[in-house]
């Protein structure tokens, strides 16, 4: 264990982030706000408070570090997450339905701003918090492709 005296709470910051290693952290203070603000600003991968290892025993939080110390994490949701190929999986939903894309933004783009027009509508038209405002954006795009 390194324990270090420093001048002020910049100070303490500089010295640990001098060096490449960032596994682990440990802030002891008497006052527990400070030791929060101080833990939270440590560029490791794991930090505690007036304890030297609980991240160690707990099993549900992620495990690793920084720098030269490791990238990713083990252990926890996290780790999990780590250890998965994630991949987006589309398939028509209505085989007869197909989406071809609009001439409107088809490569190459005739008029740019006709076609950022024409992307604007569509985000709204999916994503608007109202039938009213989807509507309104539907009637854009139509009036957009002409």
């Amino acid at each position: 264990m390194v324990i270090m005296k420093f001048k002020n709470e910049q100070d303490a910051l500089d010295r640990v982030h001098s060096s490449p290693y960032g596994l682990g952290s440990s802030v002891f203070s008497g006052d527990r706000a400070r030791g929060r603000r101080v833990a939270l600003k440590l560029r490791t991968g794991m930090a505690n408070v007036n304890d030297f290892g609980v991240n160690y025993i707990c099993q549900a939080l992620p495990f690793g570090g920084v720098g030269i110390s490791g990238f990713g994490r083990f252990a926890g949701p996290e780790g999990l997450r780590a250890l998965c190929v994630e991949k987006a999986f589309t398939e028509d939903r209505f085989p007869f339905v197909k989406t071809p894309i609009p001439p409107i933004v088809d490569y190459p783009i005739q008029d740019t701003e006709k076609g950022y027009q024409f992307t604007q509508q569509i985000v709204a038209f999916a994503y608007s918090d109202s039938w009213w405002a989807s509507i309104k954006a539907g009637l854009r795009l139509g009036k957009l492709s002409m």
